[in-house]
Order: structure tokens, then sequence, then C-alpha cells
């Protein structure tokens, strides 16, 4: 994990996880989970509003170079995901 801060209060993280291939204690070999890497970004932004409210815009983009990746579960795989956030502060 790593974090910086940037010009104008802008704010950059990278996360990279790594998995060797596992079986659950209480799962059947159905679960059998491959290894696996995932790297997570994120840039963020504050700003001001009028009447000295605040907030921040935040961008995310999870398992960036699309490798398969599993949860818990093996059959709940999910490619990249990105999405943003808007906080407001009122």
């Amino acid at each position: 994990y790593s974090q910086r801060q940037l010009q104008n209060d802008l704010s950059f993280s990278a996360a990279y996880y790594f998995q060797t291939s596992m079986l659950g204690f209480d799962r059947g070999s159905q679960d059998l989970q491959p290894t696996h890497r995932r790297v997570d970004v994120r840039l963020s932004q504050p700003f001001n509003l009028s009447g000295g409210h605040k907030g921040t815009m935040t961008a995310v983009a999870q398992n960036l170079f699309n490798t398969d990746y599993t949860e818990y579960v093996a059959n709940s795989l999910f490619t990249r995901r990105v999405f943003l956030t808007l906080t407001l502060h009122l």
C-alpha cells in the first residue's frame, strides 16, 4: 500500500494484493481458489463549496489490470471495477 499527496491537495494511493492458491477449511474442493494478484488505485480531490461547506470527489479502480480475482467463494469473480464517489459535508 502506498499513498502520496500531490499538488492542490490531490491524493493518490495504490495497493497490491497477492494470494497463493487456497482451499478454505470449511469449503469443498469446488471452491479451490487459484493464485491471484490484484492492483487497486484511488485518486481523491477535496474541494470547497460556498458557505464554508466542503466535499471530496474520489475515483477508484479495483483490479486495474483486469486479472481474474476471487472473493472467499470462487464463484464470486469480478474483473475490473471502476467507480466515483462524491462526499458532501453540509
